[in-house]
C-alpha cells in the first residue's frame, strides 16, 4: 500500500526544478558551466561584505533612536503601539497576567513580538537599546534571507542585488529597530517563503544527494526527484512556518489558503498526493496557532486563533468620517468595552 502511494505520485507528470541555474544539479547545467560550489565561493566575500554593512547601518540606526527619543523625553519613537508591547513584554518576562488596559484586553495583541521582548527583557532588563540591537540582528537576518529567496527563485546574481536593496534602503534600516513587530513578522514570513519555495521545488539538486539506493524502498528518488514523504515534511514545515508568522502579525493568515491553492496548481504530483500535502500544510499552521486558540478560550470563551482587534480597526478605515489616516479616538469616546466583553466588542465594530 505505500509503495504503491508512492509510485503512483511519482509516476504523474512533475514540474520543472524552480532551483537557479547557479544551483542546478551537475547533470543540468551547460558545459563548461560553474558548479554550485564555485558560485557560491565566488559570491562570498560580497555577501559577507553586504551582510556586515547591513549590520552596522542598523547597530548606528539603533544607536540613533534611542539617544533621539531619549533626547525628546520619550522612551518610543511611535508611541502608543510600542508602549503596549513593551507592556506586554515586561508582563512576560515578569511572569504575569497576559493583558494591558482597563477593563483588561487578553486578545488584544498575538503573542509572537512580545515574547521576543520578554527575552530581551529578562536577558537585558528593562533597557530598550539592546531591544533594539536585536531587532538590528533580526534586520539583518532578513537580509539574508532575501538573498536565499533571490538565488532559489532565480539565480544568485538576482538574490544579491535584492538584499542590497534591503540592506541600504534607509526605511528598511530605519524601521529594523522601532519597537514595532514589522521587522519581527518579516524574519518568519521570509522563512516561510523560503519554505513554500523549498516545498515546490520538486527536484534535488545535485552534488551530495544521496543516491537513490541509499534511501528506503517507498522513498528512493525517482528521475531526480523528492519523494512523497519527504513532501509531505515540507509542507508541515512550511504550514508551521507560516503559523509562527501568523503568531506575530494575524494579517498573514490569508496566505494560508493562497499556499494550499499552490500546492494544487503548481505541483505535477498525483492529485492525492497534492490534497495529503495541503492537509499538512494546514495542520502545521494550526499546531502552531492551537496553543495560543486554547489560552484565548479560557479567558474569552471562545476559540480565537488570532486577536480580537480587527473589529475596531475595520471601523477605523470605513466609518462615514474616515479619512484614510488611523484615528481611534472613537473607541475611546464610545468606551464600548464598559458594557460588552472583549469579544463582543470586536463583533460589535464588524
Amino acid at each position: 500500500m505505500t509503495n504503491g502511494f508512492a509510485m503512483s505520485a511519482d509516476s504523474s507528470l512533475r514540474s520543472p526544478s524552480m532551483s537557479s541555474p547557479d544551483s542546478a544539479p551537475k547533470s543540468l547545467q551547460s558545459p563548461g558551466s560553474p558548479d554550485e560550489a564555485t558560485v557560491r565561493k565566488q559570491w562570498q566575500p560580497l555577501i559577507l561584505l553586504l551582510l556586515t554593512a547591513a549590520l552596522v547601518l542598523r547597530i548606528i540606526a539603533a544607536v540613533a533612536v534611542d539617544r533621539y527619543v531619549h533626547g525628546q523625553g520619550r522612551q518610543f519613537l511611535i508611541e502608543g503601539d510600542a508602549n503596549g508591547y513593551w507592556e506586554l513584554g515586561r508582563r512576560l518576562a515578569a511572569g504575569d497576567e497576559y493583558a494591558i488596559h482597563t477593563p483588561p484586553r487578553y486578545v488584544l495583541r498575538m503573542p509572537g513580538f512580545p515574547l521576543l521582548l520578554a527575552g530581551c527583557i529578562r536577558v537585558f532588563g528593562d533597557n530598550i537599546l539592546p531591544a533594539r540591537m536585536v531587532l538590528a540582528v533580526a534586520g539583518t537576518f532578513c537580509c539574508w534571507l532575501t538573498l536565499q529567496l533571490g538565488r532559489r527563485l532565480h539565480m544568485t546574481r538576482t538574490g544579491f542585488w535584492a538584499a542590497l536593496y534591503v540592506a541600504v534602503h534607509p526605511l528598511h534600516v530605519g524601521t529594523s529597530v522601532i519597537i514595532l513587530s514589522e521587522t519581527w513578522f518579516s524574519l518568519w514570513m521570509l522563512l516561510s517563503l523560503l519554505a513554500f519555495v523549498w516545498l515546490l521545488d520538486e527536484h534535488v539538486a545535485g552534488g551530495n544527494s544521496p543516491a537513490p539506493t541509499a534511501l528506503p524502498t517507498a522513498c528512493r528518488l525517482q528521475n531526480g526527484c523528492v519523494c512523497p514523504y519527504r513532501l509531505t515534511f515540507r509542507s508541515f514545515l512550511c504550514g508551521c512556518a507560516i503559523g509562527l508568522s501568523v503568531l506575530v502579525r494575524p494579517g498573514f493568515l490569508p496566505w494560508l489558503m493562497i499556499a494550499a491553492l499552490g500546492i494544487l496548481l503548481l505541483l505535477k504530483r498525483s492529485l492525492l498526493l497534492r490534497f495529503v500535502l495541503c492537509g499538512t500544510l494546514i495542520s502545521g499552521c494550526l499546531l502552531m496557532l492551537l496553543p495560543w486558540a486554547v489560552r484565548n478560550h479560557g479567558v474569552t470563551g471562545q476559540w480565537v486563533f488570532t486577536s480580537l482587534w480587527s473589529g475596531p480597526s475595520l471601523y477605523d478605515g470605513l466609518n462615514a468620517q474616515a479619512t484614510g489616516a488611523s484615528d481611534m479616538d472613537f473607541f475611546d469616546e464610545e468606551n464600548v468595552m464598559s458594557r460588552m466583553t472583549e469579544y463582543e466588542m470586536n463583533e460589535h465594530y464588524k
